[in-house]
């Protein structure tokens, strides 16, 4: 097995989607010993950020003209698709979400097909090894973990990629563990594939009772489906509830979608779905559209029991919709080893 520590930068991420600029990879044996390692220059086909990069002190490794000189991503993607998908080459980044995001939306920009592979997360890493919650940037890690060395972060993809070797081989002799027993012992191996980056579980939700933004998304992606789909008596619930209650939400969304009720924001004209006599949401609702919530899970055909954390697969709920019912039987075949990865 070999180890592809890379990394990315962008000339800008407009609307959310990176232009690459620099793709950096160091390639080492499973003892991280340096195979090879590169930093490729890419004309990103688009205009730097330089208002942003001022106020962020952000300084790439090149003046902005040279990479004008460069060939496009089209020119490199075979290359970065065929260390990707290596079969014996794990990938590994840091905050790998984001370099793999960027990637899919080269493939997008520049109408080339999107390729599946496999890659850890060193921030992930660290926060599942050490239950750190803060101090999880890449230059953080390397500061905290080699207080003896001085190191500036230069933005340089190959320079990342250094970085993030060192932090991931740190971990594996802190806890005198090698790379392949620490990926068995910590859930850390995502996956790209066909378009989505599954991390932990096939949609990005958060194990959490909050709502959240990534939580807030899944949860919108369902209200859509429901108020696309249903055209009965709209209902509303106290905002405090729906914070805090993501999965129960979810779960009562595809109740109330089954019986073809609406979910909607609350006013005078839904009917509202009451946890107490206190809350403050019950001066828009017309009293004879005030709904307590124990009479509100008996109407969507709901028990206590059936919104318990346990019994609420978020997982199956989502994969329901039908954005993602082709995608996610053909991931879950793969990840259930049934169907190789398709290119």
């Amino acid at each position: 097995m070999r180890l592809l520590f890379f990394d990315t930068e962008c000339s800008n991420c407009f609307d959310g989607k990176g232009k690459i600029c620099e793709f950096g990879y160091i390639l080492t044996d499973s003892d991280f010993n340096v195979i090879k390692k590169d930093n490729m220059i890419i004309n990103p086909g688009a205009v730097f950020d330089k208002k942003g990069f001022a106020i962020q002190k952000i300084k790439l490794s090149c003046p902005y003209s040279e990479y004008y000189k460069k060939e496009k991503f089209t020119a490199y993607y075979e290359e970065i698709k065929a260390l990707l998908t290596a079969n014996d080459i794990i990938a590994v980044g840091h905050a790998t979400h984001f370099d793999a995001k960027y990637i899919l939306n080269d493939c997008v920009r520049y109408g080339l097909p999107s390729f599946n592979y496999s890659f850890i997360d060193t921030q992930e890493v660290a926060r599942q090894i050490y239950g750190r919650e803060t101090r999880l940037r890449l230059i953080e890690l390397y500061s905290d973990f080699f207080p003896e060395k001085s190191h500036e972060q230069i933005h340089s993809a190959v320079s990342d990629a250094e970085l993030t070797k060192e932090v991931l081989k740190y971990m594996c002799d802190d806890k005198k563990m090698t790379f392949s027993e620490l990926i068995k012992r910590y859930p850390v191996l995502c996956q790209v594939f066909e378009n989505h980056i599954v991390e932990g579980n096939a949609f990005g939700y958060v194990e959490s009772s909050a709502m959240g933004k990534r939580n807030r998304k899944i949860f919108q992606q369902y209200v859509d489906h429901n108020q696309a789909v249903c055209d009965g008596d709209k209902y509303g619930f106290p905002s405090e509830y729906e914070s805090k209650h993501f999965k129960q939400m979810l779960r009562i969304l595809k109740a109330m979608t089954e019986k073809n009720l609406r979910y909607a924001c609350v006013s005078k004209k839904v009917f509202y779905v009451t946890l107490n006599d206190r809350e403050w949401n019950r001066r828009y609702a017309k009293k004879d559209k005030i709904v307590p919530f124990v009479d509100f899970i008996k109407l969507v055909g709901l028990s206590e029991e059936d919104l318990k954390d346990e019994n609420i697969d978020v997982e199956e709920i989502v994969a329901e919709l039908d954005e993602n019912k082709a995608w996610y039987s053909r991931y879950t075949a793969f990840r259930d080893g049934i169907l190789p990865a398709t290119e």
